[in-house]
């Protein structure tokens, strides 16, 4: 009997847990979900809290600069010289004919990375076997100066690689000057004579937005 006795308490607990719902996996029986909220107590750091200037923060976003395009560029062109913009090349030529003699301004924007912005290292640049991109070396500056907005040279050159080779040097001149909000480049390899050179440049010079 006393056997009886001490397993009666086992069969009240299986007959109490009996008829109860079970719990799906995954369930909390009888709970209500809860949302917790977490809120950081640091302060947000900022450019100016961590010691910039409010005015040197100002300058990180620098203004739109709406650029013209190349293909507006107007010239006053002289008698005897023809402009023709390359719209797959984005570039200008402004050419001279007399008789079997050509002479080119080829006018484009200047290349990236720009070249140098001063004179003197633009000719130092221009100078070296691979600093035309044409295949030229500017041997002597024979003129060079400011512009109110760039700079010019000009000089005696001779392509890099002569397959003839001639020792006549050609006259060429190179104009950088910032107009519309960007630098533009004029360079001629060769011209005919000093009046030609004198049009090419006037042409060069006067060539706006």
């Amino acid at each position: 009997m006393k056997y009886l006795y001490a397993l009666l308490p086992l069969v009240l607990i299986v007959l109490a847990g009996c008829g109860k719902k079970e719990a799906k996996p995954g369930d909390w029986v009888g709970a209500e979900p809860k949302y917790v909220t977490i809120r950081s107590t640091q302060p947000v750091q900022t450019r100016v809290s961590i010691g910039a200037r409010p005015e040197d923060v100002a300058k990180v976003v620098p203004p739109p600069v709406n650029l013209p395009k190349l293909k507006a560029l107007q010239f006053d062109v002289r008698l005897g010289w023809t402009p023709e913009y390359l719209e797959n090349e984005n570039k200008w030529y402004v050419d001279k004919r007399e008789a079997k003699n050509l002479t080119r301004i080829t006018i484009e924007r200047e290349p990236s990375p720009p070249a140098p912005a001063t004179l003197d290292a633009y000719m130092k640049l221009l100078k070296k076997p691979a600093g035309d991109e044409g295949g030229f070396v500017w041997h002597e500056v024979v003129e060079s100066g400011n512009l109110g907005d760039g700079f010019y040279l000009v000089a005696r050159i001779k392509q890099a690689v002569d397959f003839t080779n001639s020792r006549d040097l050609d006259t060429g001149f190179v104009i950088i000057r910032n107009i519309g909000g960007d630098r533009i480049r004029f360079k001629c390899h060769r011209v005919l004579d000093n009046a030609a050179r004198g049009e090419a440049m006037e042409i060069c010079k006067a060539a706006h937005f």
